[in-house]
């Protein structure tokens, strides 16, 4: 007997030899037209290059390094419109030059 926390399917039964005419349709309409299972295939690669798990840390470190490299940029302005000390330039670039190197 089944726990009571189980859900409950609601759905009406179906005969399996229904269901087989049915798949057994289908496989025959996919093996006379290999097309379908080519273009089935090239959108899966495509949809798994643009939405994979690599491809969504390339743009989250690509977004990270130009983080730091408008740090850098911004370092340097302050420096040059005397916002910054030369001091404060060679103590605080160090750091973010650290980072930056941790994206190559």
């Amino acid at each position: 007997m089944a726990p009571s926390s189980w859900a409950v399917c609601d759905s009406k039964p179906v005969r399996q030899e229904i269901l087989d005419e049915v798949v057994w349709r289908e496989i025959i309409k996919l093996l006379e037209s290999p097309h379908l299972i080519e273009e089935e295939l090239k959108r899966r690669l495509a949809t798994a290059r643009n939405v994979g798990p690599g491809r969504c840390r390339k743009e989250i470190l690509q977004r990270d390094l130009v983080r730091v490299q408008s740090s850098m940029e911004r370092l340097m302005t302050a420096y040059q419109e005397d916002l910054l000390s030369l001091d404060g330039l060679r103590r605080r670039m160090p750091d973010v030059r650290k980072r930056e190197q941790g994206y190559w």
